[in-house]
């Protein structure tokens, strides 16, 4: 089993997007768990994955080809030849350059963006910073360094300006609860 590109530098901007939980087939294709949905996964569109399998060990490798199966992603990579080999990779966390994502379209974002944003309501208070965000089924839930909870829709979004890593709101700190939860990757719709 060969890394065919480990010389590529590790760049900074790395994102964690799944996990290796297996072998598909005997040539050598791994089995991933996305961090989000897989229909929507950059994994099914980016091409230069990092591997590490802990131990500070980052390799990189090239993507032949991914494609959605189930709830996982299959995956054939360059310099993999047989089921062992891919068995070989099984837990270790798939990472992708966030300079690598594919643009979202308009008025939609990825979460790993939306976290260290400070919100501010439209009176100019500061409600906290995004720390994470939690997917409640019907929208996401952006989570505040104050523990103030806030849906991600339209009717509360003011204005989200990711260059200036600032979210205005049309919310009250009095209007939210305590839950806690996280997805970095996964492109969100909102206002422009």
């Amino acid at each position: 089993m060969t890394s065919p590109e480990s010389a590529i530098p590790i760049p900074g901007d790395l994102v964690v997007v799944a996990r290796v939980i297996g072998a598909s087939g005997i040539r050598g294709a791994i089995k991933l768990i996305p961090e989000n949905r897989p229909q929507s996964s950059v994994l099914l569109a980016c091409r230069h994955w990092w591997l590490d399998g802990g131990h500070g060990l980052i390799s990189h490798w090239r993507t032949l080809s991914s494609r959605q199966q189930g709830n996982s992603i299959v995956a054939l990579l360059a310099g993999l030849g047989d089921r062992d080999q891919a068995l070989a990779l099984k837990g270790a966390q798939v990472l992708i350059s966030r300079a690598d994502f594919p643009a979202p379209a308009r008025d939609e974002y990825y979460w790993v963006d939306l976290i260290g944003c400070s919100v501010i309501n439209a009176q100019k208070q500061l409600l906290g910073d995004v720390v994470s965000l939690m997917d409640h089924g019907a929208h996401p839930i952006l989570v505040l360094s104050s523990d103030i909870l806030i849906p991600f829709v339209e009717r509360f979004l003011l204005n989200i300006d990711i260059a200036a890593k600032s979210i205005r709101v049309d919310w009250q700190p009095a209007d939210a609860d305590d839950s806690v939860g996280l997805e970095l990757n996964r492109p969100v719709r909102g206002p422009v």
